[in-house]
């Protein structure tokens, strides 16, 4: 029964949501000259200059999450990586980022299968354009590496993704490809929280993160106009990029409760996602995992009270339901403005 009443409230925000798009802006309306706006354009291509201009853009995802100095100091230097539950055990580091060059250059040509790598999750990759996210398993060592990449003619159509994306730039003004540069550095967040909870600090780990670029690095070159309280501002982001963590393989039959994650994730105060499938049981350990480390704030935007006084798991996605509307169909242009203020999203660095 609590399946059914949060699917039905999905398909409930999808049956408002589509009208909006398809109806558009009264045409006899005079354009907001604040509305914020982005040129975007690949470096490889610097003539092919795309363009979004929403209400829903907002300054922390696109100029911020990308911390430079930050993600190339959690590139992977050693010369060998050593098995998360078997240090006694290791590969050689240029094993590792050979193969992800490998494997991206095969993504690119349109393959669909790869000799050193098994396909975990492809929902968010679009195998004919070679973009979005996809997440693959080393064959040869228990590693996964997660693909991100995002052409600049796609990142001005958030609206022609899933709807679990659309809702991402609805609620943050964010995406995949912008949200992955928040996952390491909001590990290390995690990680520092979870020792200020003794309940917490000894019955949850979090697998090892290490960031990658390719040799020969492509990049999308952003401008922004209105965002943040800023006139004009640039920002230089990769275009491909990945994430090497430890695979974690959950037990066959233990469980993580839902209630479970979602009061852990209220003592971490909500900087990651509580939806349970970003948990997991070590077969091999019986340690608990918290494997997705989103920068949840990043994705939704300013929490509300609702969201924060949640106490079960189906008041939580009522309040995530809410949170969308509230952004789509209740923001008037006083919150709209609001929105591109400095400190309206919750710090990450």
């Amino acid at each position: 029964m609590t399946r059914f009443k949060i699917m039905l409230s999905y398909w409930a925000i999808l049956s408002l949501h589509a009208p909006i798009l398809l109806a558009g802006r009264n045409i006899y309306r005079a354009p907001d000259a604040n509305l914020p706006k982005i040129e975007i354009w690949q470096s490889d291509r610097p003539n092919q200059i795309y363009t979004l201009s929403d209400s829903h853009i907002r300054n922390f995802p696109l100029f911020e999450a990308y911390n430079e100095p930050y993600l190339l100091n959690r590139q992977l230097t050693t010369s060998t990586v050593t098995y998360r539950n078997h240090p006694e055990k290791s590969i050689a580091t240029v094993e590792l980022l050979n193969q992800a060059e490998e494997v991206v250059a095969q993504l690119l040509a349109g393959h669909a299968s790869f000799k050193n790598f098994a396909i975990l999750k492809k929902r968010d990759f679009n195998f004919k354009n070679h973009c979005g996210l996809i997440v693959l398993k080393f064959k040869h060592a228990p590693f996964v590496l997660k693909i991100f990449i995002e052409s600049a003619q796609g990142f001005t159509k958030p609206y022609s993704k899933s709807f679990f994306q659309t809702s991402m730039f609805i609620t943050g003004g964010t995406n995949r490809h912008l949200n992955g540069f928040t996952r390491l550095k909001n590990a290390d967040n995690i990680a520092a929280k979870l020792k200020d909870y003794p309940a917490w600090k000894d019955k949850i780990e979090l697998p090892r993160k290490w960031f990658w670029l390719p040799n020969h690095p492509q990049w999308l070159q952003i401008t922004g106009y209105n965002i943040g309280n800023k006139a004009v501002q640039h920002k230089r982001i990769p275009a491909i990029f990945g994430i090497i963590a430890d695979e974690i393989v959950a037990h066959p039959t233990k469980r993580v409760y839902r209630q479970d994650c979602l009061k852990i994730c209220k003592d971490l105060d909500f900087i990651s996602d509580p939806h349970y499938n970003n948990f997991r049981i070590e077969a091999e350990t019986n340690k608990l995992l918290l494997y997705d480390t989103e920068h949840f704030p990043t994705l939704m935007g300013k929490y509300g009270s609702r969201l924060n006084a949640t106490q079960k798991s189906l008041g939580w996605y009522i309040g995530l339901a809410h949170k969308y509307i509230d952004e789509q169909f209740g923001a008037n242009k006083t919150y709209r403005q609001k929105r591109q203020r400095p400190g309206s999203i919750y710090s990450l660095y």
